[in-house]
């Protein structure tokens, strides 16, 4: 977060930090950066134009089946190879959270050829039956 609010002033958007550490709150913010509390990632997303997060299964996947753009850091762990898959798929940017800069977060919100590939990875996981239909069919395989 504090490289997104260093670089937030420079950004035609609004960047809403969702519980950011003391620190970071503590800091004087750019006029198109606002904080709130937690708030159900599902329900956020829908009203967003992309993501910026720390690379969890979680959040990649959240972003993916919302059709959005995403930048995801390439922290310790799986957070590494789950930014790393979404760049390669063409879904997002992956980048270690230093190297986040305006020129970055503008290329997240701009960059067609991103939001196309989140939208059709989108359509993709849309396509795909749900766990309870396969609940079955792997239980018959043990």
């Amino acid at each position: 977060m504090p490289a997104v609010v260093a670089a937030a002033a420079e950004v035609d958007a609004e960047i809403v930090l969702v519980r950011p550490d003391r620190r970071t709150a503590a800091r004087a913010l750019p006029d198109n950066v606002r904080v709130v509390d937690w708030i159900p990632l599902d329900e956020a997303l829908p009203a967003s134009a992309a993501l910026v997060h720390h690379g969890g299964a979680g959040s990649a996947f959240g972003a993916l089946a919302a059709g959005l753009p995403q930048l995801a850091t390439t922290g310790p762990g799986d957070r590494r190879h789950n930014a790393e898959l979404v760049a390669r798929r063409g879904g997002g940017l992956a980048m270690r959270p230093r190297d986040i800069t305006a020129r970055a977060l503008t290329q997240l919100l701009t960059d067609e050829r991103l939001r196309a590939a989140a939208a059709q990875v989108s359509r993709e996981i849309a396509g795909m039956p749900p766990p309870t239909d396969l609940v079955g069919r792997l239980a018959g395989l043990v």
